[in-house]
């Protein structure tokens, strides 16, 4: 049972005086008893009846009148009655009653201008992380265009033997020739042997002054019998260089696995 039920069949004024269904009565009474608003609408009728009932009939006589008990304690609507106020009263009633679903009215168009407040905060938050995804989006997007542009052309592959240690640096088995290629990009497939007990691989390439090229960690197999690492052409200038190959183990340890000496040219 809600308010525009109520004010619509006067469930109120029914309830007081008695007239309504049992139902009727049981869903207003579960109503009121939560309901701060009827239960004063209540109260309020309620004091207004029992006023009518204690005002003395002014229009009979004195010998007819009825003699009636004092009541024990009148309610303040009831005192106002007898003091002959009856038409102010029915007017003041009248507009409390018309004024109840207005203010009901008025709390809930609050309620509703409070959450629509929220709503447009919540929107304004949302659409602020929504151009931002946006944005990093696009840059990965570009990330992505320009890390995939080098793989549109064929890619030069070198392969590095694993250098043994009779092999100096200063005249290396492993020749790269960068210039004769003129791609953006090469691999080095460093020479390997599968060992079970390494969980991945890392690799990184010094110049002949201990300089660092690169550092690749993981990296990945490009054929069953070789790692692949992809680099930039311009970053190996004419020289030599060493690549040094570990591999990290399921407890976390480190051990130098292989070194590949190899010159540039």
């Amino acid at each position: 049972m809600d308010h525009s039920y109520i004010t619509d069949h006067a469930i109120v004024e029914r309830y007081v005086m008695g007239l309504l269904l049992p139902e009727e009565t049981a869903q207003f009474e579960d109503h009121y008893r939560s309901c701060p608003n009827c239960l004063y609408n209540v109260e309020a009728i309620r004091d207004f009846h029992i006023g009518l009932k204690d005002e003395p009939l002014l229009d009979a006589p004195p010998s007819v009148r009825p003699v009636q008990a004092p009541p024990p304690s009148p309610g303040f609507m009831a005192s106002i009655v007898r003091s002959g106020l009856r038409p102010l009263i029915w007017t003041a009633l009248g507009l409390l009653l018309a004024a109840i679903p207005g203010l009901w009215a008025f709390r809930e168009m609050r309620s509703a201008r409070v959450e629509v407040r929220k709503s447009t905060s919540d929107y304004a938050g949302l659409r602020q992380s929504f151009e931002q995804s946006r944005a990093e989006l696009i840059g990965l997007r570009g990330e992505v265009s320009r890390s995939a542009a080098p793989l549109a052309t064929a890619i030069p592959v070198f392969g590095l033997a694993i250098s043994r240690g009779a092999e100096t640096s200063v005249n290396p088995a492993n020749r790269v020739n960068v210039s004769k290629e003129k791609a953006p990009w090469i691999v080095l497939a460093l020479e390997y042997t599968p060992d079970p007990a390494v969980k991945r691989y890392r690799a990184a390439i010094v110049d002949s002054a201990g300089g660092l090229v690169t550092n690749v960690d993981p990296v990945t197999p490009a054929t069953s019998e070789s790692l692949g690492i992809a680099i930039r052409s311009d970053a190996l200038k004419p020289g030599n260089y060493r690549a040094t190959l570990e591999g990290v183990t399921t407890s976390g340890r480190a051990a130098v696995i292989a070194r590949y000496q190899f010159s540039v040219r």
